[in-house]
């Protein structure tokens, strides 16, 4: 903004300075410009490889928590999985505990220990 307003200025003071003055002027306003400009691209540019820095670690990030989902979902499957095979288990386990064998061959298979 403080630029613009250099150049105005040079324009409203035109018809009282000299030709040479105002392209000296111009001059000055110009490479005062220009610092500015490549000041503003340095700050940008270093902004921008901070953003490009923080863009791949959190891509790097969201991987690592994409493969901790995919093993985390795999274990709950694992789990339900157990879950069943222990209740039919159990559920096995009481029926067998409750019948009463009825011939000696039941009874060593339901407790060759016996």
């Amino acid at each position: 903004m403080a630029e613009l307003e250099m150049l105005f200025s040079v324009w409203q003071t035109s018809a009282a300075l000299s030709l040479e003055d105002q392209v000296k002027r111009l001059t000055e306003n110009y490479v005062s410009l220009y610092e500015v400009v490549a000041t503003k691209n340095v700050q940008l540019e270093t902004k921008v490889m901070a953003l490009e820095t923080k863009v791949a670690a959190l891509e790097a990030k969201n991987i690592e928590l994409e493969t901790k989902v995919e093993h985390h979902d795999i274990l709950v499957e694992k789990l339900a999985r157990l879950e069943i095979a222990l209740q039919r288990q159990t559920t096995s386990q009481l029926s067998v505990k409750n019948s009463m064998p009825r011939t000696c061959r039941e009874a060593r298979a339901a407790d060759p220990y016996r």
